[in-house]
């Protein structure tokens, strides 16, 4: 069943780019043969969530943050909220922590290597979440959470090349992290999340001293 909820949540996933598109618990049900109380649920707890809005008498609609934010605003609170999360990892960061985060890199080049980009979009996101887990603080956690089920999914697909550059990046931070260096971290963080803004002209990030 686990495996059925999880199907069912990726294929609500797969609509955020397609906001007009109106999904049923009955058509989602019979899709996935799920019963249809399972698929209720789910819903409902991506409602709550921020992913769906329901729409009376209809059925349900992924949320249209396009329409109120743009990739620079996405980035800036990205690269605030992960700022604020290195800060405070350095004091309570974990040999645990630098191990899951030095496995989840691992599993990049893998996937690099079998040229699997679904697989490394996802871990690309695991490796910031286990940094900002590392920071103990649940407001950050909670709201990176939130964006990554939201508008991160809607940025751009990877290519070998950019994947090349992202992992270079990732291997940057991850070895400030290990020695503690915050200013180095978050030198490489202004400078990673401006690659994936894929802009020639760098935003103002505000990194504050």
């Amino acid at each position: 069943m686990d495996k059925s909820k999880e199907k069912v949540k990726d294929y609500v996933y797969s609509q955020l780019l397609n906001p007009d598109n109106i999904m049923s618990e009955r058509v989602i049900a019979e899709k996935f043969k799920v019963k249809r109380s399972c698929v209720r649920e789910i819903l409902l707890g991506l409602e709550g969530g921020g992913i769906l809005e329901r729409m009376p008498q209809r059925g349900y609609r992924c949320v249209d943050y396009r329409t109120s934010c743009d990739m620079e605003s996405i980035c800036a609170v990205r690269f605030t909220l992960e700022r604020e999360a290195l800060r405070a990892a350095m004091d309570s960061i974990t040999t645990n922590d630098i191990v899951r985060a030095g496995l989840i890199l691992e599993e990049m080049d893998r996937h690099l290597e079998l040229k699997d980009f679904t697989k490394f979009t996802e871990d690309d996101m695991n490796f910031h979440m286990a940094l900002i887990q590392a920071s103990c603080n649940n407001l950050l956690i909670q709201m990176f959470s939130f964006m990554t089920s939201t508008v991160f999914r809607m940025r751009r697909h990877y290519d070998m090349e950019s994947c090349l550059i992202t992992q270079n990046e990732h291997r940057q931070l991850f070895q400030h992290v290990k020695k503690r260096d915050l200013e180095g971290a978050i030198a490489i963080l202004e400078t990673h999340v401006n690659t994936c803004l894929n802009k020639q002209e760098p935003i103002k990030l505000e990194n504050e001293k």
